[in-house]
């Protein structure tokens, strides 16, 4: 019987996504990448944060903190976007939002998620196919750096190995996790959340909310949500335009 993940009551680590103003692209450029991850980098610990893991690709980013409490969170990414913001509009000659929200923080409530999350955001340029591996992606943490924080955060002894120079998780690599996992682990956080039960994603307000949650959180393809709620490819799109 495999054991069940140790809950973090109160949790402290928050997966963050940022996406820039009508999905333009933000980061396109190399200085821009380099520009945010300087912020970042400088200011964290001012705010008594710690990076577990990051991604920034060219429209959007990624970032898993462990943070002490939530408003230190929330002032490091308002310092941080708001300089890149003037950074950015002057780089371009332009002005206006750069960003398509403040940022979007999901609670990471649980070890198992905890390594889920840290294992997605380092797939993002694979998956893109703008990398062959995990490792070779230039503006990304790698496993290792994320395993270790982690570690060092929960005094535990996670093994990584290496095969080809790739790092990989052993505990998630070996149960082959993937992205419809993760959105299995959605929706029934949301039923339980949202104080649901199976027969409710018939109603297509509950399906909408739910379709919104997987797409922000996931970045999943329209046909894989689709094919994990059981509904069409087009009434994904009509509910994420809603």
């Amino acid at each position: 019987m495999s054991r069940k993940p140790r809950k973090f009551l109160n949790t402290n680590f928050f997966h963050i996504m940022l996406q820039g103003i009508n999905k333009e692209y933000i980061f396109e450029e190399e200085i821009c990448k380099k520009v945010y991850l300087k912020l970042l980098f400088q200011n964290y610990k001012k705010y008594n944060n710690d990076i577990i893991s990051f991604c920034i690709m060219d429209n959007h980013l990624h970032i898993i903190l462990y943070v002490d409490k939530i408003e230190n969170m929330s002032n490091l990414m308002k310092y941080i976007n708001c300089e890149y913001a003037q950074f950015y509009n002057r780089f371009k000659n332009r002005v206006g939002p750069v960003f398509r929200d403040r940022f979007k923080s999901q609670p990471i409530e649980d070890e198992s998620y905890l390594y889920q999350c840290i294992l997605y955001v380092h797939r993002n340029p694979v998956k893109a196919e703008i990398a062959e591996t995990i490792d070779t992606y230039k503006y990304s943490s790698t496993m290792k750096y994320s395993l270790d924080k982690v570690n060092k955060i929960l005094n535990k002894n996670i093994e990584v190995v290496d095969e080809l120079g790739q790092n990989k998780f052993i505990d998630i690599e070996e149960q082959n996790e993937n992205i419809e996992n993760v959105i299995d682990k959605i929706i029934e956080r949301d039923i339980k959340e949202l104080q649901l039960n199976r027969e409710n994603l018939k109603d297509f307000k509950v399906i909408a909310e739910i379709v919104k949650r997987i797409k922000n959180e996931t970045n999943a393809s329209l046909t894989v949500i689709a094919k994990k709620l059981n509904i069409s490819k087009s009434t994904v799109h009509r509910y994420l335009k809603k």
